[in-house]
């Protein structure tokens, strides 16, 4: 059994920490290569903020129904 002194033991620690940071890479790679994390990044849309205008156009057009209904 071998007894280590706490400056060794943190040393020790640090220097495993160290190696896995460096083998498995940051955490905002969530595992993934760096091909992988590339592939799988949202993309910023050329055409703008298409989602937000559906959206608005959807719910005119739920509001423009549900008012002819009233009437």
């Amino acid at each position: 059994c071998v007894i280590f002194l706490s400056s060794e033991r943190l040393e020790l620690q640090y220097r495993k920490y160290c190696l896995l940071w460096l083998l498995l890479g940051g955490s905002s790679r969530k595992g993934r290569s760096k091909k992988e994390a590339e592939d799988h990044t949202n993309r910023p849309s050329p055409g703008g903020h298409e989602r937000k205008i559906v959206l608005k156009l959807q719910r005119t057009e739920a509001k423009r129904k549900a008012t002819a209904s009233k009437k």
